[in-house]
């Protein structure tokens, strides 16, 4: 049973991968999300509703579209639907860098919308992933053994 069970969710936590390789609309999503990211920054997408441009609104849709997908795949792993340690492999500089790039962005969300759950588990697993911190969120064993494991380096960067 225990490993039909981890079978079921590694299918799962593939097929979501599969789709998103190849869903256009993620693909635009997070093509938007970096060019955003790396022109004018996401904070200029959170102007007052009568500032913003066209452009500004689909450019916001579309990165919260991105970090939407992002957090959907946290609270499959929090539902124990998604393999963290699947994600984690695939996916976990991903993870930590968007986080990083999107923090300011997130938080004056939350701020803006009086909703702190905004991108919240997308927060709690890049937090936790990433250094000093290196911990699994629903796992027990320890992420460093896999780095370490899977780049023959002690730092996922190297």
């Amino acid at each position: 049973m225990v490993t039909q069970r981890r079978v079921a969710r590694n299918r799962a936590t593939l097929d979501v991968l599969f789709r998103l390789e190849g869903d256009s609309s993620f693909l635009k999503a997070a093509s938007t999300f970096k060019d955003v990211r790396d022109s004018r920054g996401l904070l200029c997408l959170l102007n007052d509703e009568e500032k913003k441009s066209n452009r500004d609104k689909d450019e916001e849709f579309y990165v919260d579209a991105y970090l939407n997908h992002l957090e959907l795949i946290c609270v499959g792993i929090s539902q124990d639907t998604i393999d963290e340690l699947f994600i984690f492999q695939y996916m976990y500089g991903t993870f930590i860098h968007d986080w990083h790039s999107a923090k300011d962005y997130a938080l004056k969300a939350r701020e803006q919308s009086g909703n702190p759950r905004i991108f919240q588990k997308l927060q709690l697993f890049a937090e936790s992933w990433e250094e000093p911190n290196r911990r699994f969120v629903t796992r027990k064993d320890n992420p460093q053994t896999y780095i370490v494991n899977n780049t023959k380096s002690k730092h996922p960067q190297d």
